[in-house]
């Protein structure tokens, strides 16, 4: 979720000169669904199927060429689709675009395991047992 926000943020940051950039997140029907909206120039109709394309740079008069590589919106899709959920965009030339993009609700089950090891020759045998590995240094 971090790569996704900071992909969507500074996106939304290269084409505003001034205004607003806003966030938020609301619970819809088991769904998570989070925004990121800015005042910005706004993406022409016949353009917003493009912008998750690879490589794809939005190109507009007014404003000077903000580089970039044309990767950032496809990761964000592309990570968006690997945690199950779905994006789109609502925009207005002009007026600014709203991206949008859905995460489930994906709730733990817990299972039930027997609280031993096994030992076997006097090594413990892990078989049959999950083990989870959490880091936290991001």
């Amino acid at each position: 979720m971090k790569q996704i926000f900071i992909n969507l943020i500074s996106n939304a940051f290269k084409f505003i000169e001034a205004g607003k950039i806003e966030c938020g997140c609301e619970f819809e029907n088991n769904n998570y669904v989070f925004y990121v909206a800015d005042s910005g120039i706004g993406i022409p109709l016949d353009k917003q199927n493009l912008i998750f394309d690879r490589f794809y740079q939005l190109h507009h008069p007014t404003v000077k060429n903000i580089g970039g590589t044309g990767l950032g919106l496809p990761i964000v899709k592309g990570l968006v689709t690997l945690l199950g959920g779905k994006i789109w965009l609502e925009s207005e030339v002009d007026k600014g675009s709203c991206l949008f993009f859905t995460l489930p609700l994906v709730s733990a089950e817990l299972i039930k395991s027997e609280p031993h090891v096994d030992l076997q020759n006097g090594e413990k045998i892990f078989s049959k047992k999950t083990i989870l590995i959490v880091e936290d240094d991001f």
